[in-house]
């Protein structure tokens, strides 16, 4: 099973995190930038997969923007995408 990092720690807006998930998932150079087009990408993405986010302690994002990432990635669990949020590595 593919493993996807979203380090928390490495972004502290909702660019950075849109630089660090394109880089992690390997998106198009058309990707949106934003949750719909999250979701979409994501639908491309090679299932079954894991998606581990690291370093929430270090998280910086607004709290709303980080419970939609997080629907987003869960939304897709009936697709074969596992979902981990960690503390720390």
């Amino acid at each position: 099973m593919k493993t996807y990092v979203l380090d928390a720690a490495r972004f502290s807006d909702a660019d950075a995190f849109y630089d660090e998930a394109s880089s992690a998932f390997g998106f198009p150079d058309y990707f949106g930038r934003n949750l719909d087009a999250l979701a979409d990408c994501l639908s491309d993405v090679a299932t079954p997969c894991r998606i581990v986010w690291l370093h929430t302690d270090a998280d910086k994002l607004d709290a709303d923007f980080r419970e939609s990432v997080f629907a987003v990635f869960r939304e897709n669990a009936e697709s074969g995408v596992e979902f981990v949020v960690t503390p720390s590595d």
